[in-house]
């Protein structure tokens, strides 16, 4: 016999009914608009047990700076390839 089958099992049984309610009162939420820069760079910084620095260079002159009528939110990031 199983358990499902027992007569002194009880499946309790639940009505839902869709209800309105209506809400009072107003709240305004401002949320901050920041812009950032997320990348993530990874450069060499050994070759062959040799130390080598690519490191890469930010160049921020234009940062938030308006260019071709938009604004510029990302630094440029230049790679040094020549080591």
């Amino acid at each position: 016999m199983c358990i499902r089958d027992s007569p002194d099992t009880v499946q309790p049984l639940v009505a839902v009914e869709k209800q309105e309610t209506p809400l009072s009162g107003e709240k305004e939420v401002g949320v901050a608009k920041r812009e950032f820069d997320l990348s993530l760079r990874k450069f060499i910084s050994e070759l062959n047990g040799k130390e080598i620095n690519r490191e890469p260079t930010v160049d921020l002159t234009n940062l938030n700076k308006m260019v071709d009528g938009a604004k510029v939110t990302t630094a440029t990031y230049n790679h040094n390839k020549n080591q």
